[in-house]
């Protein structure tokens, strides 16, 4: 569950969730609600503790920067 999303201006978004520690997780953004169009953040997040803050700059992580002038959802999945 994600418990903050804060824009950072130009520097991207801090996304904040809370986590098993040293479990996986995978990060999945989209530009509309319903993620029909949801893209995988690269790589998966290995959890360093029982939170998670992890900033989208775009580029590798993402294909492009969280420009502030278009919406960008996310999702956080535990890997198995």
């Amino acid at each position: 569950n994600i418990s903050r999303i804060i824009s950072l201006g130009t520097n991207g978004v801090l996304v904040e969730f809370a986590a098993v520690l040293g479990a996986s997780y995978t990060v999945f953004y989209s530009d509309n609600m319903s993620f029909s169009n949801a893209m995988v953040a690269q790589p998966a997040i290995v959890a360093p503790g029982s939170r998670v803050q992890w900033i989208d700059n775009g580029p590798p992580k993402t294909v492009s920067h969280p420009n502030t002038n278009t919406m960008r959802f996310y999702r956080i999945q535990r890997n198995q």
